[in-house]
């Protein structure tokens, strides 16, 4: 009787996971890879995605600037500032130096990183998806990819910011401790 059991819950378990994988959407990499079925459906949902797209393009416009500038400012009214009163009281500032470079490099990809991908949200939008919803399908793909990079530069930053603030922390207590 137990196994008769086991043997229906692993039944009832495989067919789960085969209803879920049929009814998991498939990201193909390009328009290519779509089925027929599958462009139909990027052509009868594309107007709708792309009135979502303009919603996030607005979003994300205004989160860039306003990060931007907050990005900006760490840079330029923080770090460099306090790398220089550093060298001026004469203390290894080499980690600090070197985590500030890395940021400003890092923020100066983040702005053509966003750049390309705005290129890129403009260039999906712009595209008439009912008539092309393999090329609408591809450029969406690559506003994506962009979008992913964007982010990766983002992570990459407040990294940048945590290392600094911990050379801070431990400036601060290395300085306590000789006082």
């Amino acid at each position: 009787m137990i196994s008769l059991i086991r043997v229906f819950g692993l039944g009832l378990v495989a067919a789960v996971l085969v209803a879920a994988a049929a009814l998991t959407p498939v990201h193909a990499t390009t328009s290519a890879d779509l089925t027929p079925e599958q462009l139909n459906q990027v052509k009868t949902t594309c107007l709708s995605t792309q009135g979502a797209m303009r919603q996030l393009r607005t979003s994300d416009a205004l989160l860039r600037v306003n990060r931007g500038q907050i990005y900006e400012l760490m840079s330029s009214k923080l770090m460099a500032p306090f790398n220089t009163r550093l060298q001026n009281n004469s203390l290894d500032a080499r980690a600090f130096d070197d985590t500030t470079s890395r940021y400003d490099v890092t923020l100066d990809s983040f702005r053509t990183d966003y750049q390309a991908y705005d290129q890129q949200m403009a260039t999906a939008l712009g595209i008439d998806c009912t008539k092309d919803p393999g090329r609408f399908y591809d450029a969406v793909v690559a506003a994506r990819a962009k979008r992913a990079t964007v982010h990766e530069d983002v992570q990459k930053m407040n990294g940048y910011i945590d290392s600094y603030g911990q050379l801070v922390k431990y400036l601060l207590s290395a300085t306590a401790e000789n006082n």
